[in-house]
C-alpha cells in the first residue's frame, strides 16, 4: 500500500485557493463576460442604436454572468421569425471570443490571487 505524505497540508492549501479563487471568480467572469458584450454591441444590428445600449452583463450568481438585453425586439433579431431573416449578434460575439474569455477570466484570477 503506498503512503502520501504531506495529504493533509495539500488538503489546507486546496481549501485556501479554493477560497481565494470563490472570491475572485465573479470579478474575474465579469471581466470575461465584457468581451463578448463589447463584440455583440459591435454586431447587433442597428437602426436607433436603443439594442447596442442595452447588451449589459449581469452578475446571476457568484460562478455565473450573463451578457443580454432586455429590449424586446432582440431575440427576433438574434433568431429570426417566420418572415424575418436571423441576425444573430450575441451568439457569434460569443463563439468567436470563447478562447479570449477564457484566457482574460485566468489572467484575472492569477493576478487578483497574487
Amino acid at each position: 500500500m503506498a503512503e502520501i505524505k504531506g495529504m493533509r497540508e495539500l488538503q489546507v492549501n486546496v481549501g485556501k485557493l479554493t477560497k481565494e479563487i470563490r472570491e475572485v471568480l465573479p470579478t474575474a467572469l465579469k471581466a470575461g463576460a465584457l468581451l463578448i458584450q463589447n463584440d455583440g454591441k459591435k454586431r447587433a444590428p442597428f437602426r436607433t442604436g436603443t439594442l447596442r445600449r442595452s447588451i449589459h452583463t449581469e452578475e446571476v450568481s457568484n460562478t455565473e454572468v450573463r451578457v443580454g438585453t432586455d429590449v424586446e425586439y432582440a431575440p427576433y433579431l438574434e433568431y429570426g421569425t417566420k418572415k424575418m431573416t436571423a441576425r444573430p449578434y450575441l451568439r457569434p460575439a460569443m463563439d468567436e471570443n470563447r478562447e479570449k474569455v477564457i484566457d482574460k477570466v485566468k489572467a484575472v484570477i492569477q493576478a487578483l490571487i497574487k
